[in-house]
């Protein structure tokens, strides 16, 4: 019995390895933990016998000097999102028969003498790594998965099963990490490099521990070099020792403590931190460098100065702040109202001037200095009548006011958190709430277009009980509903002030852009110069705009799919761009770093709004 507790022992040094003189004496360890932001520092303390240890028995000195608010946890109490192990085993053909066989029951030895607290997950590999069990506490879950033996497949991708462990101790966040891989071979064909491994496997602090099981086709080439890279531990044994190496393992997880304690260390310097237990002989030591002094801002010295220096930083936040300063100056601008626009109000609105005799009367003849008024660009005035359309109550100055304000504070936030790309891609807000406005007017005119029908019966009813057409119209006018009923008490209302009815029920087929009301406005005419039976002509017109929207409804709903797949198409590249733009900017750095990749941007934006146009043309099908 004696002889096999000395052979134990001696493997389980084996497995350790050289480590130095002072820990060679004690055989106590120190590592760094992740999970901590400095000055708070974590280090595992791992001794060599089961202890029971607590703060009062553990001192830890920076640089020869005490510590501050020092706690000290169990790793089998820390909680399952503290500690984690990876268990990577090899499948693949050269592990067939005996080998896999022991391999499996060295890891079933490992499961059982680690503490149940922590967690374990298991990852399998050959040609291609598999992860069989995510990090977990549950016992039926590890037996399970270790009970069978797994299907064994050519292939030593040692790396790339190294990778998915850390990334999966990543995802979980654990704190304290272990990785034990277990092969007989060198790495054949990993697709991730050496360097990255070893990188990645020191940015999370975790302790690595290879083993190589000797076989015929035996070669620890590779699981030396990733313990080295690693400052892990490497051991080689046969299949007869490798229970008890395993089983040594897990026994070695149970004998771990958390030393959390807030350093007092200066800024940028070299840290070496010494640990002693009492009861325990030595002392164990690390070291570590603190981080240097950093912005409040993040960036490293010299790196704020590069953001602001950088010229596209420098011309979209000038641009933010001139809008900003534009809306602004507007916004407090006192605003004097004109004889024009008081009467617009009462007319056709100020975006449809042009009742002359009226306005000639107040502010003299047009040509003079006195009436001349700038009158506004075609296309603010479209838009302007467009907000009038469709109903809102804001007035379209603020509407445009605050979409540039808007606008530019959300570009300014967005070079603020540093996302460039999010800045431009919010330079098109003015256009998508001018699209807006259009579609919302859109849908007022339709809803119009929808009405007249009805409204132009109850016109021709009215003229046969005897009303004139201005008299018929007011009555339509009062049972209409709205938008009907709004736009055309416009065209009373200029009649009213001396406007001739044709030319009102013209504007107001223009704003509405009405080629039927515009019949109507004919109808007027005629009937003002010559007479007629304006009821019967009405009729006519009826019937046709009924025709015409019976046509219109059938030819929508044969184009409907067009117009939804079309939206799809081009709406499906631009919300997939923005929502990398906004979770992961980096995602476009390889496309906006280099004159091709601007090239292939550009090549896709033309190609997408090509697509669109050529959709919108084939689906637009007038009646």
């Amino acid at each position: 019995m004696s002889r096999r507790v000395v052979l134990l022992l001696a493997m389980a040094v084996a497995l350790v390895g050289p480590v130095a003189s002072a820990q060679a004496a004690t055989g106590a360890e120190l590592s760094e933990a992740s999970g901590q932001r400095f000055p708070v520092k974590a280090f595992v303390l791992t001794l060599p016998r089961q202890e029971s240890v607590t703060a009062a028995d553990v001192q830890v000195r920076e640089n020869g000097q005490d510590v501050a608010g020092l706690t000290v946890t169990p790793g089998g109490a820390a909680g399952a999102t503290t500690f984690g192990t990876m268990l990577v085993i090899d499948t693949s053909l050269s592990m067939h028969g005996a080998s896999i066989q022991q391999a499996m029951a060295a890891a079933r030895q490992f499961a059982a003498h680690r503490p149940p607290q922590q967690r374990l997950g298991i990852v399998f590999f050959n040609r291609t790594p598999s992860l069989v069990l995510r990090p977990t506490t549950n016992a039926a879950q590890i037996n399970s998965v270790l009970a069978s033996t797994p299907t064994l497949s050519p292939g030593t991708r040692i790396y790339d099963a190294a990778a998915v462990a850390l990334r999966e101790l990543a995802k979980d966040h654990v704190s304290v990490g272990s990785l034990v891989l277990l092969s007989d071979g060198a790495d054949t064909g990993s697709t991730v490099p050496t360097a990255a491994v070893a990188g990645l496997a020191r940015k999370m602090r975790t302790r690595v521990f290879t083993v190589g099981l000797r076989s015929k086709s035996y070669d620890g080439t590779t699981l030396l070099g990733l313990a080295n890279d690693t400052g892990g531990r490497y051991a080689d044994t046969t299949g007869k020792r490798l229970e008890a190496i395993f089983a040594a393992l897990g026994s070695r997880l149970g004998r771990e403590y958390l030393v959390t304690y807030k350093s007092l260390a200066p800024l940028g310097g070299r840290v070496s931190v010494i640990t002693t237990v009492n009861g325990v002989p030595g002392t164990a030591s690390a070291t570590y460098v603190a981080p240097a002094f950093r912005l409040p801002s993040g960036s490293a010295p010299g790196s704020h100065a590069r953001v602001v220096a950088s010229s596209g930083n420098l011309v979209i936040a000038a641009l933010a702040a001139l809008l900003v300063g534009l809306g602004v100056l507007v916004l407090v601008r006192p605003v004097h109202r004109t004889v024009r626009s008081r009467i617009g109000d009462f007319t056709a609105g100020p975006g449809d001037l042009g009742v002359d005799d009226v306005l000639e009367a107040v502010d003299g003849p047009r040509g003079t200095d006195r009436g001349r008024q700038r009158r506004p660009s075609e296309r603010w005035a479209s838009f302007a009548r467009d907000v009038d359309v469709a109903g809102m109550r804001t007035s379209p100055e603020k509407i445009a006011i605050y979409t540039v304000i808007g606008t530019a504070v959300a570009m300014l936030a967005a070079i603020a958190i540093g996302n460039r790309y999010l800045a431009v891609m919010l330079l098109p807000s003015p256009i998508l709430m001018r699209m807006f406005v259009a579609s919302r007017a859109s849908r007022q005119r339709r809803e119009f277009e929808s009405q007249l029908a009805d409204n132009l019966q109850v016109i021709g009813s009215a003229m046969r009980s005897g009303q004139s057409f201005v008299g018929a119209l007011s009555v339509a006018v009062e049972d209409a509903p709205e938008p009907a009923r709004r736009e055309l008490h416009r065209a009373i209302t200029d009649e009213r002030l001396g406007v001739p009815l044709d030319e009102a029920l013209g504007r107001v087929a223009e704003r509405m852009r009405s080629e039927e009301l515009g019949y109507v406005g004919l109808v007027a005419t005629l009937q003002r110069d010559t007479g007629g039976n304006t009821a019967e002509v009405l009729d006519r017109i009826t019937d046709t705009i009924r025709g015409r929207a019976e046509l219109n409804r059938l030819i929508q709903t044969l184009t409907a799919q067009g117009r939804l797949g079309g939206g799809i198409v081009t709406g499906l590249p631009v919300a997939l761009a923005a929502f990398f733009v906004v979770t992961k900017p980096s995602y476009f750095k390889p496309l906006v770093t280099s004159s091709v990749g601007w090239l292939l941007i550009t090549g896709a934006v033309l190609m997408l709004v090509a697509g669109w146009l050529v959709i919108r043309k084939i689906v637009n099908i007038k009646v």
